[in-house]
């Protein structure tokens, strides 16, 4: 099942709460919640980051002429509203591993324009040479976000 993206701008007494259940001297005015994998809280600018990068019809290039969704199979599609009931004020932890995670183990979508690669190089090797993994775009978008580099 897909879930929406939501880009929520806080209330003030959402705020408080937020503030309360991630430390008050963070600075929260906005949330981002996708869906049943959890939520983060920030800046606006800080949350519009992620919702731009995860919204569905946002695809970024991955080689010449091949563009990719980052989270093709997760969310249905981007929402920003004023208006939210948010349950869980406390932002997850590693939510970008989190959605990795989940996009890792579902199977590929029949959509050429969004498949996953596969992770091996598919050039011909010897008997003698190993497989080597590539990293995936997803994980050097991540590492680009974070600053970690592998």
């Amino acid at each position: 099942m897909q879930y929406n993206l939501t880009l929520v701008d806080l209330t003030p007494e959402q705020i408080l709460k937020a503030k309360e259940a991630n430390g008050s001297r963070k600075r929260i005015t906005h949330a981002l919640i996708c869906g049943q994998y959890g939520q983060m809280f920030g800046t606006e600018r800080q949350c519009l980051k992620y919702f731009t990068v995860w919204d569905p019809d946002y695809r970024i290039e991955v080689a010449p002429g091949k563009f990719n969704a980052v989270f093709p199979e997760l969310f249905d599609k981007a929402v920003r509203t004023t208006q939210f009931e948010i349950t869980d004020y406390k932002s997850t932890w590693d939510l970008v591993g989190k959605l990795i995670e989940v996009t890792e183990q579902r199977p590929p979508i029949n959509n050429a324009q969004s498949q996953p690669d596969s992770g091996i190089d598919s050039k011909a090797h010897s008997p003698h040479e190993p497989r080597t993994k590539k990293r995936s775009v997803l994980s050097k978008w991540v590492s680009s976000l974070t600053g970690r580099h592998e």
